[in-house]
């Protein structure tokens, strides 16, 4: 699970629009698994589907560290249900120190994505944005 907070509130709408881009281009994103016969296989979905399915725009609002706790402790560890992509993304409204923010939490299949193709996903999802919408952090090096 990753989670990512942007310092405003972002519109569901142009998450939906950025991911359309990035359908075109990364068709697993559509796909979703099917049983035939007690073996698994890939079956394409149309966006609307996917988008049904996989985004969740949660009610409420979190408002400390505790609640993204929470939320990340009930979620991490259900299982994703196959009857749509092997990835959700769940948007939810943030207070933080009286500000409103957003927070994307990504859960997806580890045979779909590896941590660094996520981090690839949330900064093309932040062009749509500019990278101000991050909430600042300390810069961080791999080596």
């Amino acid at each position: 699970m990753n989670c990512v907070c942007y310092d405003k509130p972002i519109d569901t709408e142009i998450v939906k629009e950025s991911l359309r881009r990035h359908l075109k281009t990364k068709p697993k994103f559509l796909y979703r698994i099917v049983e035939v016969l007690g073996d698994y296989y890939y079956k394409e979905m149309t966006e609307e589907e996917v988008f049904e399915k996989a985004i969740f725009e949660m009610n409420g609002v979190i408002e400390n560290s505790e609640d993204i706790n929470h939320f990340i402790q009930d979620h991490i560890n259900k299982k994703l249900p196959i009857d749509g992509p092997l990835w959700r993304i769940h948007i939810q409204k943030y207070i933080d120190n009286g500000e409103a923010r957003t927070i994307l939490f990504w859960k997806n299949h580890h045979s779909f994505c590896d941590g660094v193709s996520i981090m690839l996903f949330n900064l093309a999802l932040s062009e749509d944005y500019g990278r101000d919408y991050f909430v600042k952090g300390k810069d961080m090096t791999l080596f």
